[in-house]
């Protein structure tokens, strides 16, 4: 028969034994912080012009625009296209594929109806982008050297 004294000491070191096992020491962790980019670093922003339907990944520096029944994907938009800054609008979304979800945003941002592209503004657009994507590859090439 087990004595009240018995039971006491056994849920003592059970409840030590709970205790001290639910403390995990850990060495200090070093290097920079995990989630740590540069405000350039985006993987999953885009801009969308909607007036021309085009989506511009920053990370990869890939538009993404619609010919007839299938989105092509290019690093180098076609002349035809005229971007324009005040035309943009800023999306966070997290695919690789942003045309998935172009139904949704055809309705939530319309085009300008006074939509006119202006050939200097088109050209200095077309830079900025190209300069977004040669900044985050050299910050992927730092990361990979770490």
């Amino acid at each position: 028969m087990v004595t009240l004294k018995q039971l006491r000491i056994v849920t003592s070191w059970g409840l030590m034994t709970l205790l001290l096992t639910s403390c995990v020491y850990g060495p200090p962790y070093s290097g920079s912080p995990p989630h740590s980019r540069p405000a350039y670093y985006y993987p999953y922003g885009y801009y969308y012009y909607p007036s021309l339907m085009i989506y511009f990944q920053y990370a990869t520096g890939f538009y993404y625009y619609p010919s007839g029944r299938v989105w092509l994907r290019t690093r180098v938009l076609p002349p035809h296209f005229r971007l324009d800054s005040k035309e943009r609008v800023h999306l966070d979304i997290k695919s690789d594929r942003p045309y998935l979800y172009h139904n949704n945003h055809i309705k939530k941002y319309k085009p300008r109806s006074e939509y006119k592209p202006v050939p200097k503004q088109d050209q200095s657009e077309r830079d900025r982008h190209q300069k977004w994507y040669k900044e985050q590859q050299q910050y992927d090439k730092r990361k990979k050297r770490r």
